[in-house]
């Protein structure tokens, strides 16, 4: 499961070299900053989507495994933000599973949630829990405001903007 979050800021304006230098460091400042903050602030999203599937469609959540497994990368020094679902599972929680039957034999038989051997002619299907299709939909939503408010936020300092307070600006 992979979510991509890219945003390029390039404004160049001509025979005024100060301010374009201006530009240049807040457009740096910007790209290495936000992009990554906001894929944060996507991973979050998508966690939470995860959570609230579960508990909507009372499915098990004993490890947490695929809770953990969300991560952001970052790629293009900081301009882009990847977000990652790398648990082995992710792709059957995302877009659910089909009725499961044996092929070889009349049963199935597989280890269960208290370690005994469960048999079954069948396991019913899982509905999908859309954790990170919810977690892009916010994104595409939140991205302009977002944006809007950095760059205001960064033009209002002259580009001496940290990262301090930058929840609030989600």
């Amino acid at each position: 499961m992979i979510l991509l979050v890219s945003v390029d800021l390039n404004i160049r304006i001509e025979n005024l070299p100060t301010i374009n230098k201006r530009i240049a460091r807040i457009d740096g400042r910007f790209s290495t900053m936000s992009i990554t903050k906001f894929g944060r602030a996507v991973r979050d999203r998508a966690k939470l989507e995860l959570r609230r599937g579960y508990v909507k469609k009372r499915a098990a959540q004993r490890t947490k495994t695929l809770e953990r497994s969300i991560k952001v990368q970052s790629v293009d020094r900081g301009k882009q933000a990847i977000i990652v679902a790398t648990a082995p599972h992710a792709n059957l929680v995302e877009y659910g599973r089909g009725v499961v039957t044996p092929v070889k034999k009349d049963m199935l038989r597989f280890i269960g949630a208290r370690g005994e051997y469960v048999f079954a002619k069948k396991v019913r299907a899982t509905k999908p829990v859309l954790f990170m299709a919810k977690a892009r939909k916010w994104a595409l939503t939140h991205m302009k405001d977002y944006i809007s408010r950095r760059v205001d936020r960064i033009l209002q300092s002259g580009g001496d903007i940290g990262d301090v307070g930058i929840a609030a600006s989600i």
